[in-house]
């Protein structure tokens, strides 16, 4: 005799095969993340950006909450499951074990071709290998462990389902741990957030600086002249705990801009091109930097900000 679907058993089945989705995915975009910065393509633009407010945050906060809810879901499922066999005949549990099955073949299907569309435009072979196999592995998994499931083998071999959990917490937990490694810790993030606005902080002294110049030709004596003579510009404050920026003068076109800093600068800020700024004689890598205190001298070339004589045609009489 077969079971009454009742709202419990909606629930029950529902909130497992659900977090398990984004489990999954969850895991894929961490991988994919961290096979990335693996393994970068020169030919991407590179743009600083910070991990723990991206995907890669969300990824690692959704597996460290749902991964173990969805092992304690189904380990409630199918132990009810073994003590009442029946249960195994419910229809919400046909159903959503047969869109799981669907779910996971076209969505190896449909990033699989994505991926080789990726590599015949040129990827590096590396990450292309390594994101197959990622997808096949994990889907390929589900697949495995539900048919199986269809057939009734995790009901005669509970060991076997109960390892298969412990095997994928070792998984996710590995993972989790290789991405923070790659990417570091929130400590070490925050104080690269901290440089980072330090360096805003400093380009957008600098371009106010020129702005004075543009309107005076001459650089400011102080951070406050540019403030008051400016009217709209308000300078910015270091960050909490930071030491004050200074700036210093240092000839007619020229003037310096300082700070403390935490880490030693990335590639990533440099890359940045939102910092670089425009007016300044080219100084190559403009806001590269130690740990400590550095300062960045700043060039104004007055030959961007002479008009170019323009020849007008003449209109005969």
């Amino acid at each position: 005799m077969n079971e009454k679907n009742t709202p419990r058993d909606f629930f029950l089945h529902a909130g497992a095969f659900i977090t398990l989705y984004f489990s999954a995915i969850a895991l894929i975009t961490l991988l994919f993340a961290v096979i990335n910065q693996a393994f970068p393509d020169p030919l991407s633009v590179q743009y600083y950006y910070d991990p723990y407010t991206g995907p890669i945050r969300f990824a690692i906060a959704s597996l460290f909450v749902l991964t173990p809810l969805t092992v304690y879901l189904f380990y409630i499922v199918q132990k009810e499951a073994r003590l009442i066999p029946e249960r195994r005949t419910l229809g919400v549990r046909k159903w959503l074990t047969y869109i799981t099955l669907f779910i996971a073949g076209i969505t190896v299907v449909g990033d699989l071709i994505v991926l080789i569309d990726s590599f015949l435009g040129g990827t590096l072979p590396t990450p292309f290998l390594l994101k197959a196999a990622l997808l096949l592995v994990v889907m390929g998994g589900g697949l495995w462990y539900f048919l199986l499931d269809i057939r009734g083998y995790w009901m005669e071999h509970a060991a076997g389902s109960r390892y298969v959990g412990i095997g994928v917490l070792g998984v996710v937990l590995g993972s989790i741990v290789g991405g923070m490694m790659l990417i570091g810790s929130p400590m070490m993030q925050r104080d690269l957030r901290i440089d980072n606005q330090q360096v805003s902080d400093l380009s957008s002294i600098s371009q106010s600086a020129l702005s004075y110049w543009q309107q005076t030709k001459k650089i400011p004596a102080t951070l406050d002249a540019m403030e008051n003579d400016l009217g709209w510009y308000q300078i910015p404050k270091s960050p909490e705990g930071q030491p004050a920026y200074e700036y210093i003068p240092v000839s007619d076109l020229s003037f310096k801009v300082c700070a403390t800093f935490k880490r030693e600068s990335t590639d990533d800020i440099n890359a940045n091109v939102m910092y670089q700024g425009q007016g300044f004689v080219e100084e190559g890598e403009q806001w590269k930097h130690k740990a400590g205190y550095t300062c960045f001298t700043r060039t104004i070339d007055p030959a961007l900000f002479n008009p170019m004589p323009v020849d007008l045609p003449v209109t005969p009489l």
